[in-house]
């Protein structure tokens, strides 16, 4: 199958479809538009998702890409199920998870202040 990358660097490949196939089971080939062979690894980490029809996703691979073109993806090891190409989700969710965890922190300084402050006075 042949996907677009619209933004050069890594690239996560994903498999959406039956859970019971394995993802050490599926090998991901690469070709870019000059056809050379793009060097793939396997995806660090566990990420998981769910589509809007309950069918379950996963990271199964990376890759870097080079320039914006249209790179030939090429999945073996399973027959159904969709390949899906792009940036890895848990990069673009990371910011928002700082700041949750950093306005949780402060939140929790700022109660034990005021509990502080409320002993002291008593």
């Amino acid at each position: 199958m042949t996907v677009q990358v619209d933004e050069p660097g890594q690239q996560v490949v994903y498999y959406e479809g039956d859970e019971s196939v394995g993802i050490d089971d599926l090998v991901v080939g690469i070709i870019d538009p000059a056809a050379a062979t793009v060097a793939v690894a396997s995806y660090e980490g566990e990420l998981i998702y769910e589509t809007t029809d309950l069918t379950l996703g996963r990271a199964i691979a990376s890759f870097d890409a080079a320039q914006i073109a249209a790179y030939e993806i090429e999945v073996s090891g399973v027959d159904t199920g969709q390949i899906t190409v792009g940036q890895s989700f848990s990069r673009l969710a990371l910011p928002g998870v700082l700041v949750g965890l950093a306005i949780a922190g402060l939140s929790a300084v700022a109660g034990f202040v005021l509990w502080l402050f409320g002993i002291v006075k008593h």
